[in-house]
């Protein structure tokens, strides 16, 4: 069994936005790797004043961020929902001098790693984590 739903939400003006059937089929690729399935995820691509605004409301993380993942699930149905600074996105594509659609995709991506039980909070989990998004962004296209 595969993710059955893939939804995103642009809650901006902004014009990149990320590809559903290109991130299905990564979630899927996802899901059978690590051995983890959810019916449904959600992506919500926000501005930072919404998306820090939410980070300091639910995670009492009072600064700006690009990724905040919330594993929605219970026992009846897996759900997450993964929400995207757009504008933390465009700065890191300029800083990296990066694609801003593939930073987009790269943050989705993130988000999922999150939902499939990664962890970033050490060096080596951060090194882990970026090979992970490499990985499967290479498979985004």
């Amino acid at each position: 069994m595969h993710v059955s739903s893939i939804n995103v939400f642009n809650e901006t003006s902004a014009t990149p936005t990320l590809n559903t059937k290109a991130l299905t089929r990564v979630v899927e690729t996802m899901e059978e790797d690590c051995q983890k399935q959810f019916q449904s995820i959600n992506f919500i691509i926000l501005n930072t004043a919404e998306h820090t605004q939410m980070n300091a409301q639910y995670l009492d993380h009072h600064y700006e961020t690009d990724v905040i993942t919330f594993d929605l699930s219970s026992e009846q149905e897996a759900i997450g929902e993964v929400y995207i600074n757009i504008d933390v996105a465009t700065e890191n594509a300029k800083e990296y001098n990066a694609n801003p659609e593939t930073e987009l995709q790269r943050l989705a991506i993130h988000g999922v790693l999150h939902l499939m039980g990664l962890d970033d909070k050490t060096t080596e989990q951060q090194k882990k984590m970026r090979e992970k998004e490499d990985f499967y962004l290479e498979r985004f296209m």
